[in-house]
């Protein structure tokens, strides 16, 4: 993933997807609404960890079928602090995520039932770590996310 420089770089890509996403919705793609819900929520998420002094990583958007899960990876150097933040729309019920050094060794996860899950961590070793998030639960057979990585 990518290391987004500033937090202005950020906004303006979202910007630009959040238009690209308003263009979709408009047209008869399926699921772009929801899609659209969590890249929203994801932004004011984004404003916060900003304001309490965090850099933006990554953000991510994905649907995912229900019981079914995404794999994605970060470069980390060890001593790294992150925080992973998923954000489920308005159809998720349980959204999980867990991270996982290079070796497989879980760091950290969230199960809780609930479509926000986040864990902070310092990475132990330097390598690339793997991120899975896991649609435990939604209304439907399918559901998006939104996943935000941030460091300090």
């Amino acid at each position: 993933m990518k290391r987004l420089d500033t937090f202005h770089h950020f906004l303006r890509h979202a910007a630009a997807s959040l238009v690209a996403a308003i263009f979709l919705v408009t047209s008869p793609h399926a699921g772009m609404a929801s899609e659209l819900g969590a890249f929203a929520n994801l932004l004011k998420v984004a404003t916060t960890y900003e304001s309490r002094g965090w850099s933006l990583h990554d953000f991510e958007v994905k649907a995912v079928v229900e019981g079914d899960h995404h794999d994605f990876t970060v470069q980390l150097d060890r001593g790294d602090r992150m925080i992973v933040r998923g954000e489920g729309d308005g159809t998720v019920r349980d959204l999980d995520l867990g991270v996982f050094t290079p070796s497989g060794r879980l760091v950290k996860k969230d199960v809780d039932y609930d479509r926000t899950p986040c864990v902070e961590f310092t990475a132990p070793v330097s390598g690339v770590f793997h991120i899975r998030v896991v649609m435990a639960s939604c209304q439907g057979r399918s559901a998006h996310f939104a996943l935000l990585l941030a460091e300090r």
